[in-house]
């Protein structure tokens, strides 16, 4: 297992992109996003512009499905908005690990996963509600390399949601 990571992120307001009904959704979404970043001037004046990507719906790689990207609006500066979508990220405690290439995705998240279930100190935050395949992932991907083609030139950050374990101390 990689180095896991324990990293708060504060809550702010993201910028959304999302393509729901595609065969390659993280290449629209991410052309969507370049055309944007670059009318801003964000890529010549930015050396890296943060965005948290994540299924929206779930769906097997290959097959019909959707993805979402959320630029964080903190620190960009001005930027038109006109026509984009802005929500409200609310923030959290994340468990995070680096992955090189996009076919490691399925077994790193699994790992991290069973590593933060096995941890005295921290657990799985999912919505009360969530439902796997069907609603949006809360777990994320940040990725450092969004010009690279291959899936084994990919480099990213993967969020997994947590909370602490309050422990109960007793007094002898």
């Amino acid at each position: 297992m990689n180095v896991i990571k324990i990293t708060r992120i504060e809550p702010g307001r993201v910028v959304s992109f999302h393509i729901k009904d595609s065969q390659s959704p993280e290449d629209e979404v991410f052309r969507l996003f370049n055309t944007w970043a670059e009318a801003n001037g964000l890529l010549d004046s930015h050396r890296f512009v943060p965005v948290l990507g994540f299924n929206n719906p779930f769906g097997l790689e290959g097959k019909s499905h959707g993805y979402e990207i959320w630029c964080f609006l903190d620190r960009l500066g001005e930027v038109d908005l006109t026509g984009v979508t802005i929500k409200n990220f609310p923030g959290g405690l994340f468990a995070v690990t680096t992955i090189s290439g996009l076919d490691l995705i399925p077994s790193f998240a699994e790992q991290l996963r069973n590593t933060i279930e096995q941890h005295p100190q921290y657990k799985l935050n999912y919505p009360d509600d969530y439902r796997h395949g069907v609603d949006p992932s809360p777990e994320f991907e940040m990725i450092y390399t969004p010009k690279a083609r291959r899936a084994d030139e990919f480099v990213l950050d993967y969020f997994i949601p947590i909370k602490e374990v309050r422990q109960k101390y007793v007094m002898k």
